[in-house]
């Protein structure tokens, strides 16, 4: 899954956002370095010292812009202190620079002289990435996500309960040091390790708590092949999990992923079906409204759709937010963290702790496993017993669809 910064970048191409800001060193200028654009009126001209204030004020708005574009409009006046012309045509570039990018994204297959089908060819952008081995891409613009769920080689015929499960791709390593085992383990090995280790012990989290969820559908007489998982495809963290889980217990899943993230994708034959979104908004969208529960088991800002103040897209707002490594190791990571030099803006470290916090999200407010806990017969952790009274309602409907549709002959 693509970063900030590379989705930034991807936005703006002729924008080079500073990774770190706050003076020469972090803009990589030197202290000769005289720019060649004068902002500020031609009487009250801005010192260097302003302008890379103003660039670091605008770097922090186009973060928000990533997931709100119309905070561009806010971004280009914290660089130009209100210059409405010029941001008018700065506005301009952006959109026409970004309609760019969407106009040269395509999914194309190749075949060989002789008619067979040897891969397929995606563009986004300036990126270009032939897939010999993986050959089951399902493009946005070429069938639509319910079409996509229906097809057989994605989960068969069966109707099935869908999770959609999103979390970090690389969690946060230095909050594991907070457990006395992990510390110990962590002191014993280089520092450079330390992201691998941390993802180890959140996959291992991960398949642990969907095992606990599966063992408890199966004593209430569901089984592997009632429930399937959507992922968003990329080799590590939740995604790795998802796949490691799915393939040691036979449960169906499929991917989902956009043009922007397709660089992230492994050509690895025998992989399931992935379907291609449009952009990572579409992505997020599809992920929530397409399941019965969106699992966000961690992770920072879910596919551009959680904001550091919960803030969602998509018409299934009640997600469910699990705190894994909390619940499981005890570890707490902050739903926030101050991201630059003088402490003015957030950015969101702990999705699921974000969500926990969000009154129409926070698991108090879930009336569906208000009502369930009443009749729960396991003394399993909370996070469990929610998402198995979840996903028992949502096979029973299952059940209970299909029967009337065997009754009408349908």
């Amino acid at each position: 899954m693509m970063t900030r910064d590379s989705r930034l970048t991807a936005l703006t191409p002729n924008l080079t956002a500073p990774a770190v800001v706050g003076g020469r060193r972090a803009l990589g200028l030197s202290q000769s370095h005289s720019p060649s654009v004068r902002f500020g009126s031609a009487e009250n001209p801005l010192s260097q010292e302003d302008i890379f204030a103003r660039m670091g004020a605008a770097h922090e708005a186009l973060k928000d812009a990533e997931t709100r574009p119309d905070m561009f409009h806010d971004a280009v006046k914290a660089l130009t202190n209100g210059g409405e012309d010029f941001i008018d045509k700065m506005m301009k570039a952006l959109q026409a620079a970004k309609a760019q990018i969407q106009q040269t994204r395509s999914c194309e297959l190749l075949r060989s002289e002789h008619g067979a089908e040897v891969g397929q060819k995606i563009r986004s952008g300036s990126f270009e990435k032939v897939f010999v081995n993986r050959r089951n891409f399902y493009p946005s613009d070429q069938v639509d996500f319910k079409s996509f769920l229906r097809d057989e080689k994605v989960f068969g015929k069966k109707q099935r309960a869908i999770i959609a499960l999103t979390g970090w791709t690389k969690p946060p390593a230095h909050y594991l040091q907070q457990n006395e085992v992990f510390k110990e383990a962590m002191s014993l090995i280089p520092r450079e390790k330390w992201p691998l280790y941390a993802e180890k012990i959140y996959v291992r989290a991960i398949k642990e708590y969907l095992g606990a969820v599966l063992d408890r559908l199966k004593k209430a007489g569901y089984n592997e092949d009632d429930v399937a998982f959507l992922y968003g495809v990329t080799p590590q963290g939740v995604d790795r999990a998802i796949e490691e889980f799915c393939e040691e217990k036979n449960v169906p899943y499929a991917g989902v992923t956009c043009y922007d993230w397709v660089p992230y994708v492994d050509d690895v034959a025998g992989k399931r079906p992935i379907y291609l979104a449009k952009d990572p908004k579409e992505f997020g969208q599809i992920m929530s409204d397409a399941s019965d529960k969106l699992v966000v088991v961690g992770g920072r800002a879910f596919a551009s759709t959680i904001t550091k103040s919960g803030e969602t897209v998509g018409k299934n707002k009640s997600m469910v937010p699990i705190d894994l490594m909390q619940m499981r190791y005890g570890i707490r990571i902050p739903a926030v963290v101050i991201s630059d030099v003088d402490r003015s803006s957030s950015e969101v470290e702990n999705a699921a702790a974000v969500l926990n916090g969000n009154k129409e999200t926070n698991p108090a407010n879930w009336q569906e496993v208000q009502e369930g806990m009443t009749s729960y017969e396991f003394d399993d952790p909370f996070e469990v017993k929610a998402l198995v009274i979840i996903l028992k309602k949502a096979l029973q409907n299952i059940v209970d669809a299909r029967k009337v549709s065997e009754e009408l002959g349908v």
